[in-house]
This record gives C-alpha cells, sequence and structure tokens, in this order.
C-alpha cells in the first residue's frame, strides 16, 4: 500500500496518475489520427495529378510543381477532380442560402416602359395656299393658336387673274349663247373698240340708215376687221361669209368659256360663286378663303395688304381631334413590339389618367444616335387635354411567343453575366454545382427565357450563386467550361519602371520590343501579380520581367528581375 506523508505528496501521486491516463488516451487518439492521415495520404498518392494551378485564381497552370510571384506553391489538380464544380453538403448550401429550383416551361410576361411625346396627326394638317398672284385685302383670323371652325373666314384677297378669268368667261359664255343674226352682230362686238370709224361702219350697218355708198364702206371694214379677227381666233382660211366665220367664232367662244369656268374651278374659288356668275352673270372683286377644317391655327402669314405669289402658304391649320404619341423603343425591345399592341399612355399633366391606345405603325428605320426605333399610337382627342409637344410615358406588355405560348424559362436570378456571356449553376447527379454557359432569349419582369444550355426539369441554383461563384472560385472555370484548362503564354520583355499608381494596382513600363507579340517599344500599363512586388522599387529602375494576358486587354506581371541584384534580391 501506498503511503502519502504530506498534502504535496497526494498532489503529486494525481498528478502522475492522470498525466498516464492522458498518455495512454493521447496515444491512441495520435495513433488513429494517423491512420486516418495515412488513408487520406493513400488514397490522394493513387490519384494522378494532371496538372498544377495558380493558387490566386489565375488563369496561368503548368505541368510541374512551381511557386507564383509570391511564393505560393501552385495547387495540383487530381485525375476525376472538376475545376468547374464544387460539392456543398445540405445544411452548409442551407447556411449560406443557397436555392434550387428546376428547370420549367412557363409564360414569360414583360412590362417596357417607353418614352414618348405627343404629336400632330399629319394627316390632319392643312395648309392654305393661293393658286394665283394676288393681295391680301383683309385678315378676319389675327393670331396663331385660335381655334376656327371648318368654314371660318380666314382672309379675303384680290387679283388681277380673277378679275380677268371672269370678264374672259362672261364675254365667251355670252356670245355663245347667241342665235341668227344676233351671232353675226355679235361677232362684230369682240372686235377692237377703238376705232371710231368702224363703230361707226357697224352702227350703220345695223340700222340700214346709211346711204349705198355708205354701207359698201362698212361692208369694207367689217370684213377687213373680220380678218383680223379671223387670225386671233383663228378662224379657218376658206371661210367665205360672215356667218361661216361666226357659227366658228361661237364654238371658239364656248370653249374659251369652258377654259375660263376651269381656271376659276383651279384657283379654287367657292362653287357658290361660280354658279352665281353662270346664272347671274355676278363676278366678284374679292375672294373669301375659308378654313378647310375645325382645327387649330398653327401657323399665320397673311398681313393685311402683303402681296403673295402663287404656292406662297399664308395659313396652316390642324385638326387636332385625333394626335399621335410618338414613343421611342431601345434596340433590344424591338422584338417585344407589334402592330396592333395594346398601350398604356399616361401624361405629367394630368397623372390620374390612363389613356388607352394601341400601336398603328413601327417605324422603318433606327435612329443611330439613340439607338432607338419610333413607334407610332394614335390617340382620340375630341376634348383637346392632348397638346402637342407634351411629353407622355408608355407603357406596353408582351409575353413570351405570339400568343403567350409557355417556353423554356429560368429565374433572372439565377444567371451571372460577364457581359460577353451568361452562365447558371447546374447540379449535376453527385451534386457538384457546375457553371454553364446558356443563350438567353426574352427577359420578363422576373423569367428569362432560356434559348439553349440547359434542359427541362434540371436543378440550377437560384440563390447564393455569387457565394458559390466567390467559394470556388470560377473565374477561370467560366471561361474554360465545356473544355480543358488553358495553358496562358508567358511573354519576356526588357524595361524601364516610369511610375507607380498605388491607388490603381497598376504601374507603367517602357518596355523594348516584344518579339513573342509581335510589339515594337512602347510605354504601358500593367498590372502586378501583388501589390508589394514593386514596394521597394524606384522609378528609372531597370529590369526584366514576365508578364500573361489574365483577361482581353488586361496584362499582368508576374515576375520581375532587377539587373544589378544579386541572385538572392533578384526575384520579386
Amino acid at each position: 500500500m501506498l503511503k502519502f506523508r504530506s498534502p504535496t505528496n497526494v498532489v503529486t501521486a494525481v498528478a502522475l496518475i492522470a498525466g498516464l491516463g492522458l498518455g495512454v488516451g493521447g496515444a491512441r487518439l495520435f495513433d488513429k489520427n494517423n491512420a486516418n492521415h495515412a488513408a487520406g495520404l493513400a488514397s490522394l498518392n493513387k490519384k494522378k495529378i494532371i496538372y498544377y494551378r495558380n493558387p490566386m485564381g489565375l488563369a496561368d497552370t503548368s505541368p510541374k510543381p512551381m511557386k507564383d510571384a509570391m511564393g505560393m506553391d501552385y495547387i495540383p489538380v487530381y485525375e476525376g477532380e472538376d475545376v468547374n464544380g464544387l460539392i456543398i453538403d445540405s445544411s452548409k448550401a442551407q447556411k449560406s442560402g443557397v436555392r434550387v429550383e428546376t428547370v420549367s416551361l412557363r409564360r414569360i410576361e414583360k412590362s417596357v416602359q417607353l418614352q414618348g411625346r405627343i404629336e400632330a396627326d399629319e394627316r390632319r394638317q392643312y395648309v392654305i395656299a393661293p393658286k394665283f398672284d394676288g393681295w391680301v385685302e383683309k385678315v378676319h383670323v389675327a393670331t396663331t393658336g385660335q381655334y376656327v371652325k371648318r368654314g371660318t373666314p380666314l382672309f379675303e384677297v384680290f387679283s388681277p387673274d380673277l378679275i380677268s378669268a371672269q370678264k374672259e368667261y362672261l364675254v365667251a359664255s355670252n356670245y355663245a349663247s347667241k342665235k341668227g343674226d344676233d351671232l353675226e352682230l355679235g361677232l362684230f362686238s369682240l372686235l377692237p373698240q377703238s376705232d371710231i370709224a368702224l363703230q361707226g361702219a357697224i352702227k350703220s350697218y345695223e340700222t340700214g340708215k346709211s346711204e349705198f355708198s355708205g354701207v359698201i364702206e362698212a361692208q369694207w371694214q367689217i370684213r377687213k376687221a373680220l380678218e383680223e379677227y379671223a387670225k386671233r381666233i383663228r378662224l379657218p382660211k376658206g371661210s367665205q361669209s360672215i356667218a361661216d366665220n361666226a357659227l366658228e367664232a361661237q364654238a371658239n367662244m364656248r370653249r374659251i368659256a369652258d377654259a375660263a369656268l376651269m381656271r376659276l374651278h383651279n384657283f379654287d374659288v367657292p362653287e357658290s360663286r361660280i354658279k352665281a356668275l353662270q346664272q347671274h352673270q355676278e363676278s366678284f372683286r374679292l375672294m373669301n378663303y375659308l378654313s378647310p377644317v375645325s382645327g387649330i391655327v398653327t401657323e399665320k402669314k397673311a398681313v393685311q395688304g402683303i402681296r403673295f405669289r402663287a404656292g406662297d402658304v399664308l395659313y396652316q391649320v390642324t385638326d387636332t381631334s385625333s394626335v399621335w404619341v410618338l414613343a421611342d423603343v431601345f434596340e433590344s425591345d424591338i422584338s417585344n413590339i407589334r402592330i396592333g399592341q395594346d398601350v398604356n399612355v399616361s401624361i405629367n399633366a394630368y397623372p390620374a389618367k390612363i389613356l388607352k391606345g394601341k400601336i398603328n405603325y413601327v417605324y422603318p428605320t433606327l435612329n443611330p444616335q439613340t439607338r432607338s426605333v419610333q413607334v407610332r399610337i394614335e390617340m382620340p382627342n375630341a376634348d383637346g387635354l392632348l397638346k402637342p409637344g407634351m411629353f407622355a410615358k408608355v407603357e406596353l406588355k408582351t409575353s413570351s411567343g405570339s400568343s403567350g405560348a409557355k417556353v423554356l424559362a429560368i429565374p433572372s436570378s439565377a444567371v451571372l453575366d460577364s457581359g460577353q456571356q451568361q452562365h447558371v449553376f447546374v447540379r449535376d447527379a453527385e451534386g457538384r454545382f457546375v457553371a454553364r454557359e446558356v443563350r438567353l432569349g426574352m427577359r420578363g419582369n422576373d423569367f428569362v427565357e432560356v434559348l439553349g444550355g440547359v434542359q427541362e426539369r434540371e436543378a440550377i441554383v437560384v440563390s447564393g450563386n455569387f457565394l458559390i461563384d466567390s467559394e470556388s472560385n470560377l473565374k477561370s472555370a467560366l471561361k474554360g467550361y465545356g473544355a480543358a484548362a488553358k495553358k496562358v503564354v508567358s511573354h519576356h520583355a526588357e524595361g524601364v519602371l516610369d511610375s507607380r499608381d498605388v491607388e490603381a494596382g497598376s504601374v507603367v513600363v517602357t518596355h523594348d520590343p516584344v518579339a513573342s507579340l509581335n510589339w515594337p517599344k512602347m510605354t504601358m500599363e500593367f498590372i502586378p501579380a501583388h501589390s508589394g512586388m514593386f514596394a521597394n522599387i524606384k522609378p528609372g529602375t531597370p529590369m526584366s520581367f514576365e508578364f500573361v494576358e489574365r483577361n482581353p486587354g488586361e496584362w499582368v506581371i508576374t515576375k520581375i528581375d532587377l539587373k544589378g541584384k544579386s541572385n538572392a534580391d533578384r526575384t520579386h
């Protein structure tokens, strides 16, 4: 039996016994851990190393062990390992907020917001431009912006062309209506009226009161006058009698009357004025121009007393009972637009009003400055609330397919967009999350159509995909999906450090020609592989360096050698 003579001895004995117990247990635990570690090493040793990848996530690989610029060992990639995939157990996925859904068929709806403006209907704009020369005698509507009804007098004009056409019609129509002796005597009234002797002869001939010699003289004068008149009205040369000439003259007068009447019609003389001229021989000095439509006077150039030329626009009247809404559709939304599509239009001036309309025209050209196409929406405006020049907001809703058919779709949150490519994480049969490139179609409010890359009922990550991307360092995997990892080519150059930009994390180097890239000598910007690479290097220091292209146009210096330094200090 053991005997303890003091408390100190008791404590020492207890500690000795506990130490022996721990030593035995620890030895057993150490042996167990060693066994597990050995088993792990044995399983790894059975796998073949394919290559070594950069520990910082850069795209460069190596067929043999090596260190990066910071001295970190490259990570081995074993046969059977999938660098594009990441296995996450269910509890960790739940804690990380990773949520998975299956790809399915669904109807995609999208609301497109467009900016527009109110414009006058081009088909409802009317101009008043006289077809003859003249002067403005009086102005009835003196201001632009004034509302006028159809038939409202706008202004009155005087024109010698109108007076001449009326007189020609009256003279020609009067002669054309004569018969018998009146026809021959009427012919004389067409002759020049300035010759007093001729007028006297005609008067003597008409009354028969002159002597025989006077009658002969008068007939000779008339015959001579008729010959001159025949030249003017182009009577047949073979005419032998006054009666024959009179009949020809009557036919010509009918044609002259018809031509004068046609001129008045072409001058847009109102039908009421023309009928009064035909029936009552009533001519007019001034002509009144009436508004051709009910609307707003949008242009007025007529001023009392001003002279105008044929074709000058004196007024413009716009019918605003129906207006256009012209909206700009961006290039990415053009495929969602079609004629006849329902739209909702709202105006800032009337926020409580939602107006309904339809797209009735899609313009065939694209504006190169705004990269947009105009669409036209015709809106009724009987109350005049929509005023040309107002801004409008246009909302249209589109659905997948021409009739809203279901399409293969995934949630928008599942897509990782790098700008040039789109990817999703797909969970395979072994539970790994693999990055897969997809082709997208129509984008809806919450879902996007998938044209290729995934199939129905496949499981994809819809939430937490950025955490997976960060944890698995899949920047290089996204580029290399579907193919073996590509070896990044390293280039060598000689140069001089010009400057460092600590905030931007870049350096400017003037380098000699680079044969591998066919570059000439030039000064350009590089990115160091780590922030401390150039910490102790001053501008102006010559060096040789190696660099790779991490991304298009992004050149990363991975190794530098300072000229004139010892081997121990040279490599950074």
